[in-house]
């Protein structure tokens, strides 16, 4: 791109400001017979990382928008385009449009593939996702034969308009045949019609790639008139975004699981520290989640109240072993020296910023008390934040209930009775009873 005779629909990069400040994008217009036309935008002189990438997609935004045969039309002529009218064309700028601002791979796909039924006269489309099972379970190894696999109903992640023809045996052999080679294809197919009778369809298929594998197929049926030359692209591009969108899901679930395993790890590195707690973290782990279910959490709450449970004693880390360790009674300095443990943990975690506030507050707060006499804020009552006051009854009553060096294991019953005179009000009682007796 440099400055030079005005080219049809070519990018122009113009330095033209004295200063220097400013830089010039002037982009030609395909205005047909008309007087030429350009846009012109004038940007900052700051890096622009997608100036220097000619493969970067909005450079195909550009000149997808550029070639818009609409220009011919006049300066109405974008005036009298109905988005919704059923003979305009599909363009790259309207497939990427349709999509929004969705980051969930089947609403992308099924939200593009009405725009393209919409706009290229197609009759029908799909994603269809392969089985979890292997990229090839259950499938035929020669895509040409019937019966003997291939997608089915279970895979449809999204669709749009009719897909009844996508599971005859010619549809299917171009899916799969797509699908295997890892390349688009274009190919026409017999599908039945009324009355038994096969009708001629054009099938346009890309794979949807996940993480450098094909995960999944794109298709569009055309019936009975073969799709426009420029659905083939736009459909490639449809999937690329999908595709990516999926793997940026991927990445999510990936990042969740480990998040997951590390909280545990953490959790349970004090369990090793001191083997009269040995077991705490997963008993009270699991008690918690009893007790959420019973209380008709949300899922969100049930994860913040598990991750609570795993990192509620993490602060103990710190404090000496001559205090953690005491067999008989702490004295009063031990305690003070005991009760930081709360807000060391709290300190420690909000140091790393990826433990969400309300897993934050179930570590500082499970040692308050309904009655105001806990630790550290001496919050009470409903001032408690509310995950921390179930994880305060599932603490205690795993202490009461639990065999520990200086006493013996209490009843099941009686701790409830226990934990509901401390730290619960009486929805929270019933539950406990409910689930643990």
């Amino acid at each position: 791109m440099h400055a030079g005779p005005l080219s049809r629909c070519s990018p122009l990069l113009l330095d033209l400001d004295p200063l220097g400040l400013t830089r010039t994008l002037m982009l030609p217009l395909n205005s047909g017979g008309l007087p030429p036309v350009a846009w012109v935008f004038q940007m900052r002189r700051c890096p622009q990382p997608w100036l220097s990438d000619p493969a970067e997609l909005t450079w195909d935004v550009l000149r997808a928008a550029a070639r818009d045969p609409i220009h011919a039309a006049g300066p109405r002529g974008l005036e009298r385009r109905r988005p919704h009218d059923p003979t305009l064309s599909p363009t790259l700028i309207s497939v990427l449009d349709s999509v929004g601002d969705s980051q969930v791979p089947s609403q992308m796909a099924g939200r593009g593939l009405h725009h393209l039924l919409e706009t290229s006269g197609a009759v029908g489309g799909a994603l269809l996702t392969l089985p979890a099972g292997g990229l090839w379970s259950g499938m035929p190894s020669d895509p040409s034969q019937s019966g003997a696999g291939g997608f089915s109903a279970a895979d449809l992640t999204a669709s749009a308009g009719d897909t009844r023809g996508l599971w005859s045996a010619q549809a299917q052999a171009v899916l799969l045949g797509a699908a295997r080679a890892g390349e688009p294809r274009q190919q026409a197919a017999d599908i039945p019609g009324t009355q038994g009778r096969a009708v001629p369809a054009f099938l346009s298929v890309t794979p949807v790639g996940y993480a450098g594998t094909v995960g999944g197929v794109m298709v569009l049926l055309h019936s009975p008139a073969p799709p426009a030359p420029e659905v083939a692209p736009l459909l490639k591009v449809l999937a690329t975004e999908v595709g990516k969108a999926g793997e940026r899901q991927r990445s999510l679930r990936d990042l969740a699981r480990v998040r997951e395993k590390t909280f545990r790890v953490l959790g349970r590195v004090l369990e090793y520290r001191s083997y009269e707690t040995k077991g705490h973290t997963d008993r009270v782990t699991d008690l918690a989640l009893q007790l959420g279910q019973r209380l008709d959490l949300t899922s969100t709450q049930l994860s913040h109240l598990r991750w609570g449970a795993y990192l509620h004693d993490l602060g103990k880390i710190a404090i000496p072993d001559d205090v953690l360790h005491k067999q008989g009674e702490l004295s009063s300095a031990e305690r003070q020296w005991m009760r930081q443990h709360v807000t060391i943990g709290e300190t420690l975690l909000r140091e790393q910023g990826l433990v969400p506030p309300e897993v934050l507050q179930v570590v500082r707060h499970h040692h308050e008390r309904w009655d105001g006499q806990g630790y550290p804020d001496g919050l009470s009552g409903q001032n408690i934040p509310l995950l921390a006051r179930l994880f305060a009854v599932v603490d205690i009553f795993d202490a009461l209930t639990s065999e520990r060096p200086y006493k013996a294991p209490g009843a099941r019953a009686t701790a409830c009775v226990s934990c509901g005179a401390w730290r619960a009000r009486t929805s929270i009682r019933r539950s406990c009873r409910r689930s643990w007796t």
